[in-house]
């Protein structure tokens, strides 16, 4: 990875910050158009459960539970919905890795690397939601038999710590930043 410029990520430096906030506009409105379709008792935290379903018999008791309360279609229409909220979340946590990276990168070169390493590790997240989108959708038609189930759990727990590690990246290089900025009161040796 070459990292001797800002221009080691796809995203332009200049465009992070604006791609980071249309990221985050573009998520909000997405999620705000899926939550709480599939959310039932049985279910309760909708197409994640199926996500981590991780075996035949919990995919069919979830995909029964949908039927029964008439939701399960809408399942199908969330993943026709997902890509613009993946191309965003990839997007947009990416920049905000990229960005909190630059900010580290002259007085910690290694907490650069890992930024720099989450930055693109987030377009693997992408990756990973668009095969696990692909497993949905065989499971949602029906085809819960293996390796459906097993392929959505694996490719959503990769999925969620590539994304968990970059928010939280993010927010430790914020919270050292602003502890950093702060007067310190002085101390007697």
């Amino acid at each position: 990875m070459n990292t001797s410029g800002g221009d080691w990520y796809p995203v332009p430096e200049p465009a992070r910050g604006p791609v980071m906030v249309g990221a985050l506009v573009i998520v909000g409105f997405v999620f705000a158009l899926m939550v709480g379709h599939l959310e039932i008792k049985e279910v309760p935290l909708g197409i994640v459960d199926l996500e981590l379903a991780g075996t035949t018999a919990r995919a069919s008791e979830i995909l029964r539970a949908w039927d029964q309360a008439g939701v399960r279609e809408f399942g199908k229409t969330s993943l026709s919905l997902d890509l613009p909220f993946i191309v965003a979340y990839a997007l947009g946590i990416g920049a905000a890795c990229a960005l909190a990276a630059e900010a580290v990168r002259s007085q910690h070169p290694q907490v650069f690397l890992v930024g720099a390493l989450l930055a693109w590790g987030q377009l693997v997240a992408g990756t990973l939601d668009l095969v696990e989108d692909a497993a949905l959708g065989a499971m949602l038609a029906g085809a819960v038999d293996p390796p459906w189930p097993e392929v959505a759990k694996v490719a959503a727990i990769l999925k969620f710590s590539l994304i968990g590690g970059g928010v939280v990246y993010c927010l430790g290089v914020l919270i050292s930043r602003a502890r950093g900025a702060r007067p310190r009161a002085a101390t007697v040796p």
